[in-house]
């Protein structure tokens, strides 16, 4: 059986009390993708404003997906 990707596999997993959760930037969402053994990419607002080159707004989330051929 594969393994499953977990990036917190080095026991370093936050706990963080769901009032006080705050979503990663992109950056941060990059990093922890960063090195996951299947193919992802960035969707959503962050995924148009990439491809035109320009950001037309705030973001409160990053949108990612997992290709279905990725999805064990």
């Amino acid at each position: 059986m594969a393994q499953l990707f977990d990036p917190f596999a080095d026991g370093a997993r936050p706990v963080i009390p769901l009032a006080k959760w705050q979503p990663l930037s992109l950056p941060a969402t990059a990093a922890l993708f960063r090195g996951a053994p299947f193919e992802w990419a960035v969707a959503g607002g962050y995924c148009i404003e990439l491809f035109v080159g320009q950001s037309y707004r705030s973001h409160e989330d990053v949108d990612i997906l997992i290709y279905r051929d990725e999805q064990h």
